[in-house]
C-alpha cells in the first residue's frame, strides 16, 4: 500500500483550518457561559486541575525550603495569613463569608486541606494561579 504523504498533510491541514475556524465560532458566538456562577464541564476541571498541579510541580522543584519551625517564622507566616488569606480561605474554625459562596473555583479551606508540599505551596503564594481568583 503506497503512503500518500501529500494527502495526509492536506488532510491534516485542512482539520487544523477547521478546528480553528469552529474554536472562532464558539469564541464569537458566545455559547460557553463565563460567569463565576456556572461550573465547568468535568473534562474541563479535570484538564485544569491536572495542568495546575503539573505546572506548579514542575516549577517548584528548585526551591530550597527553609527551616519551617522557627517560631518566628510561624508569627510572621500567621499574621500574613490573617491579613490576606482569611477572607478567601478562612482560618481554622471560621464559618463561611458573604464572599465565598460566589467564588469559583471555590478556595480551599487550607485548614481542612491536605497540605502540598511546601516548595509547591511557596510557588503558589508567590506566583498566584491565573483565572482562579488566587492572586501572586
Amino acid at each position: 500500500m503506497k503512503i500518500h504523504y501529500r494527502s495526509a498533510a492536506l488532510g491534516a491541514a485542512a482539520f487544523v483550518v477547521a478546528a480553528c475556524l469552529l474554536g472562532f465560532a464558539y469564541a464569537v458566538l458566545g455559547i460557553y457561559d463565563i460567569g463565576a456562577d456556572a461550573t465547568h464541564a468535568s473534562l474541563t476541571r479535570a484538564m485544569i486541575a491536572y495542568v495546575r498541579d503539573r505546572s506548579v510541580a514542575v516549577r517548584s522543584r528548585a526551591i530550597v525550603v527553609p527551616p519551617l519551625s522557627d517560631p518566628a517564622r510561624i508569627a510572621d507566616g500567621a499574621s500574613d495569613y490573617d491579613a490576606m488569606c482569611t477572607s478567601c480561605h478562612l482560618a481554622p474554625g471560621m464559618e463561611d463569608n458573604e464572599m465565598r459562596p460566589g467564588l469559583y473555583p471555590k478556595p480551599p479551606r487550607l485548614a481542612a486541606f491536605p497540605a502540598a508540599p511546601p516548595a509547591q505551596q511557596f510557588w503558589i503564594i508567590k506566583h498566584g494561579i491565573k483565572m482562579s481568583g488566587m492572586a501572586a
